[in-house]
């Protein structure tokens, strides 16, 4: 699992975007992200991963191999509550990511993701292994699985080519479709709150495509810009109405109802989906970070009212978003997420 700044090793927010939690290389800590406040702290050492469960105080907390009792290739569901562990998992290889609902545990690694059932009694066993194309950064997106109607997808890359995306049924265990969405290498994926609506960024970041499942019919393209990036995340607001990209350019919100942009005179002597490549539509509000060559993530709070970016720098950010006129979107307030002792030259989590 890549560091993502000099002292936070790791960072990431809950399925509701209510919470987000932090590692670094002392600890792991859970912030609330409507006060900004901090609602627990370990000190247990360096930890590359601390996955939230909504809101619940079980964590999947994975070590970043600094020191011998922290190997990334070992995974333990945690009981913040009483510091119990409810089990342990142990993997042939790093883990690179790892993705929770309410069903199932995934842990993604290079090769391959092992797909757990959350409900069965501990200690828990694989009820499948899925395998994917080369993915060193651990590209998947696992929908949150918010109401028992809801599809239960996993989205990992594809294990025929390059770009390509394969849709599996983790609750019934079986692929659902598969799709080849862009020309290079997946950099994110995200999955809408029911399952429904699957959206992807290349390694080049310039466009977003979006897609309805179950089929992986294209639906809509958004432009970002024509200058490469580094995608960091992509996730839809809580209704589905939004998607939010943060890239090394910034971080950028598309409307899921922003129409094409009109065709050219060229357009109507092509195929249309021809023409919906060429013409994608462009963003819709977009935030200037301090800085943006730092890693970060973003999402859109739960009242579409706000941007939420935490950044490898150490800070929370809040910036106000105009879900009707959008433009860019101003900055309302920021944390500290470490406490910095200038004296002694170090940093340690609030």
């Amino acid at each position: 699992m890549a560091h993502v700044g000099e002292n936070l090793l790791f960072f990431n927010f809950n399925q509701d975007f209510s919470c987000f939690s932090i590692g670094s290389r002392s600890g792991f800590s859970v912030f609330n992200c409507e006060q900004g406040t901090n609602s627990f702290t370990s000190g247990e050492g360096g930890t590359a991963c601390a996955e939230m469960l909504f809101e619940t105080s079980v964590l999947a907390i994975v070590g970043s191999g600094e020191q011998p009792s922290r190997s990334p290739r070992c995974l333990r569901l945690v009981d913040t509550r009483d510091g119990r562990t409810i089990c342990q998992l142990s993997f042939p290889s790093a883990i690179l990511r790892v993705r929770l609902n309410l069903l199932r545990l995934v842990v993604v690694l290079e090769a391959e993701a092992w797909i757990y059932d959350l409900a069965a009694p501990a200690p828990l066993q694989p009820i499948n292994q899925v395998s994917t194309y080369p993915n060193p950064n651990g590209v998947c997106a696992l929908s949150p699985n918010l109401t028992p109607s809801d599809h239960c997808y996993l989205a990992v890359p594809g294990l025929r080519e390059l770009g390509e995306v394969c849709i599996y049924d983790v609750h019934r265990l079986s692929l659902v479709s598969s799709k080849r969405a862009h020309k290079h290498a997946l950099s994110c994926l995200a999955l809408n709150g029911d399952g429904t609506l699957l959206a992807t960024v290349s390694e080049h970041c310039t466009v977003v495509h979006l897609f309805r499942l179950p089929q992986c019919d294209s639906v809509n393209s958004f432009r970002r810009g024509k200058t490469r990036a580094r995608a960091y995340s992509l996730v839809f607001s809580l209704d589905g109405s939004m998607i939010c990209l943060a890239c090394s350019a910034g971080v950028y919100v598309f409307r899921l109802d922003q129409q094409q942009a009109p065709p050219s005179s060229l357009a109507r002597f092509v195929p249309t989906f021809v023409s919906t490549l060429l013409e994608p539509a462009s963003y819709f509000a977009f935030v200037r970070l301090r800085r943006p060559d730092l890693p970060h993530l973003s999402a859109i709070n739960q009242t579409n009212s706000q941007i939420l970016v935490v950044s490898g720098d150490g800070f929370f950010y809040k910036y106000h978003l105009d879900s009707m006129g959008g433009g860019e979107c101003r900055l309302l307030k920021e944390y500290s997420l470490l406490e910095r002792t200038p004296d002694q030259g170090t940093t340690k989590l609030l």
